[in-house]
């Protein structure tokens, strides 16, 4: 489930960036953990203001959905 966080930072587990786009105005990083299998999506505003994050697709598309 989408959560939004105050930080403006994927946390410190998210070590590896395995992509960054944007989408509706929005910027996208892609990130995963050498730690631990598994990916993340965390989203900004145009302003860099933190939207929050997901561990799936899917629901990244909601997060944006949300947004608009």
């Amino acid at each position: 489930m989408p959560t939004a966080r105050a930080a403006a930072e994927p946390a410190p587990e998210q070590d590896v960036l395995l992509d960054v786009f944007t989408r509706s105005h929005l910027t996208v990083a892609h990130t995963a953990s050498t730690a631990h299998p598994g990916q993340w999506w965390h989203l900004w505003t145009a302003d860099g203001r933190y939207l929050g994050s997901a561990n799936r697709p899917e629901l990244l598309g909601h997060l944006i959905h949300l947004t608009r």
